[in-house]
């Protein structure tokens, strides 16, 4: 813990210097506004854990300050607002900004604040940095508009969208289906999104985009349909599984169609009161059932490989074992007694020695949702079952941290489309 306590020390003279530098950028009236919020004191718990985290991911730039100083920014904004709407005479043991540059100058000073945050923000160049922290000012926004009115926050929402700008070289002019392609196949997820295009001459016309709140169109419907299996083609049963998202070879799709059509099999159904043919729902179930997710059929399979530069041949029977599981084996055996791993492929997570006596307990996922159909909807099992395996591991770990990762891979069959 003391070890903890130094290593927070060493980081704040650089946090305190940054924010000194975000009070110099903002317009002159707000100044000492600003200087008198950061200058109140406060633990610097937030830029401290984006500092932190940035340190156990392996990055080591300066220009880490100016980022992680954009929290603390937002959450001294809301402070300046809160104490305006709650009439606070002090914060922090001093007295409240309001009381002393009044109120109207206050909140024109968080405003700021949080604008110049943002910019601040946006300078890093990563669109999903600005997604992230303009999704938070929209709580922090909905929240006190909530607040304000005397209304459960839960009852408002506050919207957020990401512009591009896509500008072409005079001898490669996009015509407007290329660039919706471009925005439905690598921007947005359609699943959960929607998106808008304007060209040049239109934008000029009438700059911006109208506000569209986002709103559910689906309606519950619990009609349940029988599949015809046993009365189609291959043709036919590739079709049902490109249109309904299964993901079944035809192989598969043959296997299935067979087990249904055993006598047994009818029979059983027909006490049951089961049509002869799988229902739209069972289908659903066993296409779950063999996804990639909860089977590892890549994983599992015999891979015939071939190095076309030069001319190799090699076949590997079930990659996890040999490439995965036997690889840690072997260098487990060769680092001998320096082997820091503790429980590997056993467990409902992995386990490796850390520091001073720790341990680490880590589990990675690769479910998404709201749909399971391509890897932008969101990943769940980054709040559930990567936290839930953990907790149970052994006698159980306590959870310190999640980190995110998006990986795209092309698939060889639509080159053009990220999976």
């Amino acid at each position: 813990m003391l070890l903890l306590k130094a290593r927070l020390a060493l980081e704040l003279p650089p946090i305190n210097k940054a924010l000194s530098r975000a009070a110099e950028g903002l317009p002159h009236p707000v100044r000492p506004i600003a200087r008198h919020i950061f200058e109140a004191g406060g633990k610097r718990l937030r830029p401290l854990l984006t500092i932190l985290m940035a340190r156990l991911l392996g990055y080591d730039k300066k220009d880490i300050y100016d980022l992680a100083v954009t929290m603390e920014m937002l959450h001294a904004a809301t402070l300046l607002h809160d104490d305006v709407l709650d009439n606070a005479d002090t914060r922090r043991g001093k007295p409240a900004a309001h009381t002393i540059f009044n109120a109207t100058s206050t909140i024109l000073a968080g405003d700021a604040m949080l604008a110049h945050a943002n910019a601040l923000v946006a300078q890093c160049g990563d669109p999903r940095l600005c997604l992230c922290f303009s999704e938070a000012t929209s709580r922090t926004a909905r929240d006190t508009a909530a607040m304000v009115l005397g209304i459960a926050r839960d009852s408002l929402r506050v919207y957020t969208s990401v512009q591009y700008r896509i500008t072409c070289t005079p001898d490669r002019m996009l015509g407007r289906e290329e660039v919706e392609a471009l925005a439905r196949d690598l921007l947005c997820n359609t699943l959960i999104q929607r998106f808008r295009v304007k060209s040049a001459e239109e934008w000029q016309a009438q700059p911006g985009f109208e506000a569209q709140a986002a709103k559910v169109t689906g309606e519950a419907n619990d009609t349940v349909d029988v599949v015809p299996l046993s009365s189609m083609d291959d043709e036919a049963l590739q079709k049902a599984s490109r249109d309904n998202t299964w993901a079944l070879t035809l192989r598969e799709l043959h296997c299935i169609r067979d087990q249904f059509a055993t006598p047994d099999e009818q029979a059983r159904r027909k006490a049951a009161g089961l049509p002869a043919d799988p229902t739209d729902v069972e289908m659903e179930v066993l296409a779950q059932t063999w996804s990639e997710h909860c089977k590892h059929k890549i994983f599992a399979s015999r891979i015939h490989y071939e190095n076309k530069e030069t001319g190799q041949r090699e076949e590997v029977n079930n990659l996890y074992k040999t490439c995965i599981r036997d690889a840690t084996a072997a260098i487990r055996k060769r680092l001998g007694d320096d082997d820091y791993c503790k429980s590997v492929f056993k467990d409902n997570a992995g386990v490796i020695a850390f520091i001073n006596g720790y341990d680490a307990c880590i589990k990675v996922e690769t479910h998404n949702s709201p749909s399971a159909l391509d890897p932008y909807g969101g990943a769940l099992t980054g709040i559930v079952g990567v936290n839930r395996d953990p907790m149970g591991t052994g006698m159980g770990a306590e959870l310190v941290c999640n980190t995110d990762v998006l990986l795209s891979l092309i698939h060889i069959s639509e080159p053009t489309r990220p999976y």
